[in-house]
């Protein structure tokens, strides 16, 4: 699976099931299980992404309300 294919899995994936909370959000990437994993394994720069999509993706959610 390449890295775009990937990344519209968990995109779809994420916006399917609506994660309330960064944690399982970002379980939901696969690359992490919870923020404290983000903490110990992540760089500054994948740190500082991953709260910057999330960022985004909340954004997402509010202009996207369920129906």
């Amino acid at each position: 699976m390449s890295s775009v294919e990937r990344e519209t899995k968990i995109r779809e994936l994420r916006e399917s099931l609506r994660p309330d909370n960064f944690d399982a959000w970002v379980c939901l990437g696969g690359d992490f299980r919870d923020m404290a994993e983000v903490q110990e394994w992540a760089t500054e720069g994948e740190k500082e992404e991953l709260l910057e999509q999330y960022s985004e993706f909340q954004v997402w959610m509010e202009k996207n309300p369920r129906e």
